[in-house]
């Protein structure tokens, strides 16, 4: 019997995965990105307006968000290569541990993996 449950949950594993919707573990790595992404756009606001050290705190900031834990609760697919997502992330942040409430994004599958669309 345990044989034939390994096998069950080995077919059902390759059946989502076949699938292609974006695991908890791709929805982590975006918003891993999208924290790079807005500290450095930060940054860059201040260098642009000519006081770099007015923003640099607060990408600082941003780029010490780390995200602990991202779990899936579900998607549903939203035109071609495109899935909504709905998660619950855990993140820190200076050394404080929030849990977020459950959110969505829109993930886009490009050649480069995937990306968050909204």
């Amino acid at each position: 019997m345990n044989k034939l449950k390994a096998i069950a949950i080995a077919a059902t594993a390759l059946m989502l995965t076949a699938c292609g919707e974006p695991s908890g573990s791709d929805i982590q790595k975006v918003l891993e990105a999208r924290i790079k992404t807005q500290a450095e756009q930060t940054r860059n606001i201040g260098v642009q307006f000519g006081s770099p050290g007015a923003t640099a705190k607060m990408a600082d900031q941003i780029a010490s968000t780390k995200v602990l834990d991202v779990h899936k609760i579900g998607c549903k697919p939203d035109g071609d290569n495109a899935f909504i997502c709905d998660y619950d992330a855990e993140i820190s942040r200076q050394g404080k541990t929030r849990k977020l409430d459950p959110t969505q994004i829109r993930l886009v599958k490009s050649s480069d993996g995937w990306a968050a669309s909204n």
